[in-house]
């Protein structure tokens, strides 16, 4: 009885082998350093490198969301402002709201003057958003 369990137990390990070699000999490969950037032209854009084939373009504020950046918020529509932490659907139209009525926000902190958002929802909004200069994109 003990040596069919001791090769029950072996076929068993045999079996788990071939994943923990493979885990140990097979790296990835490293990741490409690459800084996104939009390419071609709409409507047939994508989010490339700079050694990437097609024509260079700035990066449109979905596309900055989606990739992590920071959003202009002179630039941003309603529908990409709600996804921003501290921001929400209903402040989201506001925001929009107040930068046609008063002008653009000369820096992120501005934000405050939006009827809603207070310290806290700032707080959480600071990393994400960015302003642009005249007509430029965001800054990184």
């Amino acid at each position: 009885m003990v040596p069919r369990r001791l090769a029950l137990l072996l076929l068993c390990l045999a079996s788990l082998a071939p994943g923990a070699a493979r885990r140990l000999l097979v790296r990835p490969a490293p990741e490409r350093p690459c800084r996104p950037e939009g390419r071609g032209v709409p409507p047939r854009g994508w989010v490339g490198c700079a050694a990437d084939g097609g024509a260079p373009r700035d990066l449109t504020q979905r596309e900055r969301l989606l990739l992590g950046l920071p959003v202009d918020l002179n630039r941003a529509g309603a529908d990409d402002l709600e996804w921003i932490p501290g921001l929400s659907r209903k402040l989201a139209p506001a925001v929009v709201e107040d930068r046609s009525a008063r002008g653009p926000f000369a820096r992120p902190e501005e934000l405050v003057r939006v009827r809603g958002i207070g310290p806290v929802r700032l707080a959480r909004a600071l990393p994400h958003l960015a302003v642009s200069g005249h007509g430029g994109g965001a800054r990184d």
